[in-house]
């Protein structure tokens, strides 16, 4: 194609015509233009799959960190309810009209443990770094805000937690 266009560039050279030359100087103008608007559709095509594939990663490591709090749940539910049963029985012993000082004493000193330990979700790091990168605006409006209500949601009880 260069050679083509060199013979044609040289043709024109020659004969000295000035109409010619402006037309071969618009037809390089357009074929620049039209380089330059390939170039720039391919950049925007590579930057919205950079986007996609950032997205993807994004999406990963918001499910690990959900499935470690689903876990993290879990585990922390079954241990509250034992918590829960063990009170429970503390209530009914403490309740029968047969019960105690002694009773309590007992229960107090050597069965009673006063620490509760809430459930804290902390595997929100995928999240910080996605508020702190701006990436989350790569995401719909409608995720972000969802994203968004979830971590503001955990992070109220946190707040009340500390509150109380």
């Amino acid at each position: 194609m260069l050679t083509f266009l060199r013979k044609i560039r040289k043709s024109l050279i020659e004969s000295g015509s000035t109409r010619k030359d402006l037309i071969y100087a618009i037809g390089e103008i357009a074929l620049v233009v039209i380089g330059i608007l390939i170039a720039l559709q391919i950049n925007n095509w590579n930057e919205s799959r950079k986007n996609h594939e950032r997205i993807k990663e994004n999406v990963k490591g918001l499910m690990i960190d959900l499935s470690n709090d689903s876990i993290h749940l879990s585990t922390n539910l079954l241990r509250i309810e034992r918590e829960y049963q063990i009170f429970e029985s503390f209530k009914i012993r403490l309740t029968k009209p047969e019960s105690t000082l002694d009773t309590l004493i007992q229960i107090a000193r050597h069965e009673f443990s006063p620490v509760v330990n809430i459930a804290r979700l902390e595997n929100n790091s995928t999240y910080d770094i996605l508020v702190m990168s701006g990436e989350v605006n790569l995401f719909d409006r409608q995720i972000i805000e969802r994203i968004n209500d979830y971590y503001s949601y955990y992070e109220n009880i946190k707040v009340s937690d500390y509150e109380n």
